[in-house]
């Protein structure tokens, strides 16, 4: 199940991770690259195969905006991992990616709605989400708490997602193996 899993992952989105020029930081050995990374990321079929004893920890960094392919590729990327047991230590959204946490962002129809499917993953496996405060304050996305200090009559971003410093980020890089950046 494990490898079929992570296979059918990499070949759905296998071109979205191309167009949204994924990278991927080892702790140990670092790596840039862009493209498939099945081959760099077969920890599926290691933990099948009984050769890995614990398993891996994440931190995925989300930049592009909403509709974009990067943002499924993150989101379907996050739930593969966790399919898969491995811990997701936080995703952090920053740049145009700070666009996904706002809780007035209104899809069509027939659109996915990615501030609800972020927000199902954080209430359902206990996902941290925490948002760049520069990159969203230079957004318009502010919590109640920024709204009442600026003067706003209205706020757009609510629990599950943290307004945090990049400090967070650094500071969760020490306790992960990899780190996953969807976006540029």
């Amino acid at each position: 199940m494990y490898i079929a899993l992570w296979r059918r992952f990499f070949v759905q989105t296998s071109f979205n991770i191309e167009r949204s020029q994924a990278f991927v930081f080892n702790t140990w050995d670092v790596a840039f690259f862009f493209g498939n990374i099945t081959g760099r990321m077969n920890y599926g079929q290691s933990l099948k195969a009984g050769k890995m004893k614990k398993s891996k920890s994440f931190i995925i960094v989300v930049n592009n905006a909403p509709m974009s392919a990067g943002v499924n590729s993150a989101l379907n990327f996050a739930k593969a991992i966790l399919a898969l047991g491995h811990e997701l230590t936080q995703v952090f959204f920053m740049k145009d990616g700070v666009y996904c946490c706002s809780s007035l962002l209104t899809p069509m129809s027939d659109e996915i709605n990615i501030y609800q499917q972020w927000k199902t993953l954080s209430e359902s496996k206990g996902v941290i989400l925490n948002v760049c405060v520069a990159s969203a304050l230079r957004r318009g996305i502010i919590t109640e708490q920024e709204a009442k200090n600026n003067n706003h009559a209205q706020y757009n971003l609510i629990a599950p997602f943290n307004l945090v410093g990049l400090g967070q980020l650094v500071k969760d890089f020490d306790c992960s193996h990899q780190i996953i950046q969807f976006g540029n």
